[in-house]
């Protein structure tokens, strides 16, 4: 069994709390693109650090570990590094994701993260996803065009993104990210899977959440924020608080899927020492 390292920590927490579904106040991804859209096109880098920012997560899955390995080793191309009857840990380029099995007061957690890919092979990689299976439909508006409603344009953060569900219900993303220097030539492979970019963290206060973690982990507001997200980090690694109760709609899985707090651990590269868990919800964040 893989040791859950911030589990001790929790203590008597009441994971119930964590769990119940809250009511849908608004659409999730329309309020993440409305900001990113609205982004200033300065760069604001959080240190003098460059390189993928996330080592590892830490997630959890209600679904069988049979079917996620499955489909992360089979169908999407990723190593499997490590299984046991609790856990696999998949091996996302420089990324390591560890999905162990969801304990009876665990839910059917979900979450959404992201994966860096070379900056000039989005749309080889939305052809490659979207002969695995489907990807996410967009409503067409200013940034999703109608002969392409998978595709998002996010002009103000100079990127392109694919959206696409696993078997858990994660929502993934691939995001090329046009102001890194790491395009590739050749066809898309999982090998251009370059690494974890983007890690959401749902809570109930965003900006107490991102002020409590910015200070402990030394990090800095990438580009804008209100009461409703707020990414911390760069494009080398982004921990991106949500509101709890936001929906993330969907055009092509039969309806939305409210956010909650499920238990989520990061480990961080760089030199500093530091670690940062939540006193409110199932979360922890640490450099290594």
């Amino acid at each position: 069994m893989m040791e859950n390292n911030f589990e001790k920590k929790l203590g008597h927490t009441d994971r119930r709390s964590f769990l119940k579904k809250t009511a849908v106040t608004s659409l999730f991804l329309a309020m993440h693109d409305q900001l990113i859209w609205a982004a200033p096109l300065s760069k604001q880098f959080s240190s003098t650090w460059e390189g993928p920012r996330i080592q590892k997560l830490h997630l959890k899955t209600a679904v069988p570990l049979k079917k996620m390995k499955d489909y992360y080793q089979n169908v999407i191309e990723l190593p499997v590094r490590q299984e046991t009857d609790d856990a696999i840990s998949v091996i996302a380029g420089q990324t390591e994701v560890v999905f162990e099995k969801a304990g009876p007061l665990d839910g059917e957690p979900w979450y959404h993260f992201a994966f860096n890919i070379p900056e000039n092979k989005l749309w080889k990689a939305r052809k490659w996803q979207r002969e695995r299976g489907p990807t996410k439909l967009r409503t067409p508006g200013p940034n999703v065009d109608a002969k392409t409603p998978d595709v998002v344009h996010y002009p103000k953060w100079n990127a392109h993104s694919v959206f696409f569900w696993d078997p858990a219900g994660n929502l993934v993303e691939y995001i090329a990210r046009h102001d890194l220097n790491n395009g590739a030539s050749g066809s898309f492979t999982s090998k251009d899977i370059l690494y974890a970019s983007e890690i959401g963290i749902m809570c109930e206060n965003v900006e107490l959440t991102a002020t409590e973690m910015k200070t402990a982990l030394q990090l800095e507001k990438y580009r804008q924020h209100n009461n409703h997200f707020y990414p911390i980090g760069d494009e080398y690694g982004l921990l991106i608080m949500f509101t709890i109760g936001r929906a993330w709609r969907s055009n092509n899985d039969g309806g939305s899927k409210p956010t909650t707090a499920y238990h989520t651990e990061v480990t961080l590269r760089g030199n500093q020492h530091l670690t940062w868990n939540s006193k409110e919800y199932p979360y922890g964040v640490k450099y290594d």
